[in-house]
């Protein structure tokens, strides 16, 4: 549904983008790097929140949604497990294009350790154009896309075909 709905009419991009974690309408997304003062630093690497802390931090997807995409997201229950709480804005409005700007919260007395790209939060994505998915239209697309794709396979294996064909006359 991503790619006929979404990805191929330009509604929403997603990079980088995770097929598990897209489930129908939401997709956990994960930590990806953190503020240092006026920089912001990939997190390739574990980071610790110190004792009753605070971290900001970003998405590692950046999303591109369109005028007609608009988002809702939360926390996760595995980050409210870990004594961690997701700090954001209720909503990514339709035309937002970027990384996520969040905040984490350590409610606990100890350290809490953030693994490098562990999910952070879901969002869920909602079209509020004016206007509905024509389903014919929906079906039409995936049938389409079907199609190119059994064709780029066909022609990988003609090619490959082709390619032995030729190695084998010299």
């Amino acid at each position: 549904m991503f790619d006929a709905a979404y990805d191929n009419q330009k509604h929403l991009k997603i990079e980088p983008y995770e097929p598990k974690h897209h489930i129908n309408n939401f997709y956990y997304f994960r930590f990806g790097g953190i503020k240092d003062g006026d920089k912001v630093l990939s997190a390739n690497e574990d980071v610790v929140i110190a004792p009753h802390g605070f971290m900001q931090i970003w998405s590692l997807e950046r999303f591109e949604l369109s005028d007609r995409i608009v988002a809702l997201f939360g926390n996760l229950s595995a980050m409210v497990s870990k004594g961690l709480d997701l700090i954001h804005s209720p909503s990514i409005d339709p035309g937002f294009s970027g990384s996520l700007a969040l905040g984490l919260r350590n409610n606990l007395g100890v350290p809490v350790t953030l693994q490098a790209q562990e999910k952070i939060g879901k969002i869920l994505f909602f079209d509020c154009a004016d206007t509905f998915v024509n389903v014919e239209q929906f079906v039409e697309n995936v049938l389409k896309n079907k199609e190119l794709e059994e064709r780029r396979k066909a022609g990988e294996v003609m090619l490959r075909a082709y390619s032995e064909l030729t190695e084998g006359k010299k």
